[in-house]
């Protein structure tokens, strides 16, 4: 009576690890496949390649803002 009673409770354990462990899966399988963040992922790493750009080419883009406000005529303003 002893051994069904325990074989009965370790079925049942059996049955409930097995469970938890398909719960798992396809919770794991649903996050693999939600794309809802993935745009937000995008815009943040194109923000950080044109920070990074900027900084690299500050120089650059300095002599370049420099030289096309240099050019620019601010007599019509003057009024």
């Amino acid at each position: 009576m002893r051994k069904t009673i325990t074989n009965q409770l370790i079925e049942q354990c059996r049955e409930k690890i097995i469970g938890v462990q398909l719960k798992v899966k396809n919770s794991l399988v649903e996050l693999k496949e939600d794309e809802r963040g993935m745009g937000m992922v995008e815009i943040a790493l194109i923000i950080i390649i044109i920070v990074a750009l900027g900084i690299t080419f500050k120089s650059e883009i300095t002599k370049l803002l420099e030289s096309i406000f240099s050019e620019l005529d601010y007599s019509s303003l003057k009024g």
